[in-house]
């Protein structure tokens, strides 16, 4: 092996050195959409729903929560929820926000959209369920006592005491 010459290390230090160029520019909806809800703008979360990425999505949802009921807020909400092609943790993060605004119209949406999404995803829309406590919603939480996933069943049977 022969030691690093002098341009490779030149190019490994300007690649270092543009690292942090490049990270402000991907953190721009980790500090914009905070901000949109310690400002109370739900219009601007509800555009963040639609954001090209899947993490921008979700964050949105989950600032969504921070804020008084909105219609068009919870409308937009309940489309993710039910989105096929949204990808689980951002569907249970619009579920977790419904589930917070106590929306009682949520519950048949996020019960079917259970079998749609990976465990984890579930586990979290399962506990929104629980969270709405609606008689759809505990019916939905009482059948997840059976489900094969460890954590989903035991929190399924602690839930339904």
């Amino acid at each position: 092996m022969t030691p690093p010459t002098l341009a490779r290390t030149g190019a490994l230090i300007g690649a270092l050195l543009a690292a942090p160029i490049a990270l402000p520019a991907a953190a721009g909806p980790l500090r914009k959409l905070p901000q949109a809800a310690a400002r109370g703008q739900a219009d601007a979360l509800v555009d963040a729903l639609a954001h090209p990425k899947a993490y921008a999505r979700e964050l949105a949802a989950r600032q969504l929560a921070r804020l008084p009921r909105d219609a068009a807020a919870e409308e937009a909400l309940l489309a993710c929820v039910g989105r096929r092609d949204e990808r689980g943790f951002v569907r249970a993060a619009c579920a977790f926000t419904l589930s917070r605004w106590k929306v009682k119209d949520a519950d048949g949406p996020i019960a079917a959209a259970l079998p749609e999404v990976d465990a984890e995803s579930r586990y979290w829309m399962a506990e929104a369920l629980h969270h709405l406590d609606t008689r759809a919603a505990r019916a939905a939480v009482a059948g997840l006592q059976a489900d094969p996933d460890l954590y989903i069943s035991a929190s399924a049977r602690e839930w339904s005491r």
